[in-house]
């Protein structure tokens, strides 16, 4: 079996169905291959909308009760049976060539174990005006990774990587790196970067990367993340994260948070709450994702103080 297609997804089961839709459209390379779908504890109709699929795709469910990205993403590697696993997420519409895209590039480039390619954020209609007006400034939320006309080797240094969306690496040395438990978005908490370590750590290792522009998703941002809380909680997520992986943060210590870092806080709290009143979404967006990022390093000190052993938790469904 030359790859696995793998999905991990909990309570998306709507938009899950549209990226399933997706891949029954594609072309289909002239090689056997599987379609694996991680559910991570899902309460609503994931599983009938698997189900749906079968026969129209080589598609098989898999569950992973653990709550996590992370698990999930394990238990897909524990699972694939393809000699490369390719990843998507749960949100995307696959471009009609991206199966045969990377059928190709595992031919034309065999020496390599990371790939990646495009990913076009796509607003679902109808869309929210303040939030298309920034689309230039949000960034990361959207998952946009587009690193022009050309291939491109991988590079850790110069943060050339693809983004969880749209990747694959080669089976074998995959296993050798699982994706670690404390990251990813998880019921009550939302971490992220699981996918870059173990990109990360991959090409560290002396593996190469290839990101190529044939292959490309659709990121569909529908219209309820069209919004405050989306970059807010992403951002929250983003600042959480870099703390954990930094392993805190210096500075004098007030209530587990460095006073600095309340003192920047609340000045930044300040100015984004007149830029609301006065500025148009251009300027206050910015100082929002400054806002968020800081309110998820104090969130995830604060908890980190009262449970060290639990992590960062927040008022994000994780997903």
């Amino acid at each position: 079996m030359l790859f696995t297609v793998a999905i991990c997804t909990r309570n998306r089961a709507n938009s899950l169905k549209r990226t399933l839709s997706s891949l029954e459209s594609a072309r289909k390379p002239d090689c056997v291959w599987e379609l694996l779908v991680v559910d991570n504890g899902s309460t609503d109709d994931t599983h009938a909308v698997v189900s749906e699929f079968a026969g129209r795709l080589p598609i098989k469910y898999e569950m992973e009760q653990r709550g996590g990205l992370s698990y999930a993403r394990n238990r897909a590697v524990a699972c694939a049976q393809g000699d490369y696993i390719i990843w998507t997420d749960d949100d995307v519409m696959v471009d009609e060539a991206w199966l045969t895209a990377y059928v190709d590039a595992f031919k034309r480039w065999p020496d390599v174990a990371v790939f990646g390619g495009k990913i076009v954020p796509t607003l679902v209609e109808p869309s929210v005006g303040w939030f298309v007006s920034v689309l230039p400034i949000i960034g990361p939320p959207l998952a946009a990774r587009d690193l022009g006309p050309n291939p491109v080797a991988m590079s850790v240094e110069a943060n050339v990587l693809p983004y969880g969306a749209n990747f694959a690496t080669r089976s074998a040395e995959q296993r050798k790196f699982s994706f670690d438990p404390r990251l990813g978005v998880a019921p009550g908490r939302r971490l992220l970067f699981e996918e870059t370590q173990v990109i990360k750590a991959m090409l560290s290792s002396g593996l190469s990367g290839m990101w190529f522009p044939e292959s490309r998703v659709n990121h569909m941002i529908g219209h309820e993340r069209q919004s405050v809380e989306y970059i807010a909680n992403y951002y929250e997520g983003h600042g959480a994260t870099e703390v954990l992986l930094d392993g805190g943060l210096a500075g004098t210590p007030v209530f587990g948070v460095p006073s600095w870092l309340w003192r920047r806080y609340a000045t930044r709290l300040a100015g984004y709450w007149l830029s609301r009143l006065f500025s148009p979404a251009q300027i206050w967006v910015p100082k929002l994702m400054k806002l968020a990022h800081d309110r998820g390093k104090i969130k995830y000190l604060l908890s980190a103080r009262s449970a060290p052993t639990q992590g960062v938790m927040s008022t994000a469904d994780g997903r």
